[in-house]
């Protein structure tokens, strides 16, 4: 199978005359490569061994500058802190919205099943309005009955239009959460991937780095002699 040398050298005119010497397109072309190897773990052990010679024939082709080529190793060197930085909290945050998540589901278990209740007891209540209603000339046991049968009613209405709304609020809470977690994740997957990307490919491009600027500075001394 073709290299990635071979496979670039393939197109290489395409690149030159796309690429013109324009910085701009210089770095769009660099920056490229990078967010190529970043996107997926998969894709970052599987060809970012290749970068340096990818870069390297880039370098010698005139495709990129090094200039740019050093520019962009500034930015990816001066981004690894933050980049570290930002995986434990990416994590945690994502950790917290899942142990949220299952704290609300049992909320919203808990919500639903007093709705239930309050529904039945409610409907018994009213049941129990209906058999106590007195004629005339009740007995005292009657309308005893009868004040305490209204007087529940009232108290399981209450208690039912309270629950409603609490139980439409622990599911409110539970959906969000539940929309959150992906995102969650997924924004921890990335953090952590992208600082790993910036470990290897820092790893991996040092001694080309190097190199450049040795030569650069082996070209300082020739020009001074």
């Amino acid at each position: 199978p073709p290299t990635v040398d071979t496979s670039i050298r393939t197109h290489m005119s395409v690149l030159v005359s796309t690429v013109g010497g324009k910085t701009e397109r210089m770095e769009i072309v660099i920056n490229e490569l990078e967010g190529y190897l970043s996107e997926r773990d998969e894709r970052l052990e599987t060809t970012a061994a290749g970068l340096p010679k990818i870069l390297q024939t880039l370098y010698d082709t005139d495709v990129l500058d090094e200039d740019v080529i050093m520019a962009w190793w500034g930015d990816v060197t001066g981004q690894t802190d933050a980049l570290e930085a930002a995986v434990e909290p990416a994590a945690a945050y994502a950790q917290k919205v899942e142990k949220d998540l299952e704290t609300a589901n049992k909320n919203v278990k808990d919500a639903e099943a007093r709705l239930e209740q309050c529904k039945k007891d409610a409907k018994l209540a009213s049941k129990e309005v209906d058999n106590a209603r007195t004629g005339g000339n009740p007995t005292s046991e009657e309308q005893l009955r009868e004040k305490e049968a209204r007087r529940m009613d009232k108290v399981c209405q209450s208690a039912l239009a309270n629950a409603k709304p609490k139980c439409v609020a622990c599911q409110k809470i539970a959906g969000e959460l539940f929309n959150e977690l992906p995102k969650a994740q997924e924004a921890a997957k990335a953090a952590e991937l992208a600082a790993k990307a910036n470990k290897r490919i820092t790893e991996l491009c040092k001694p080309l780095i190097d190199w450049l600027a040795e030569d650069d500075d082996d070209s300082s001394d020739s020009d001074s002699d």
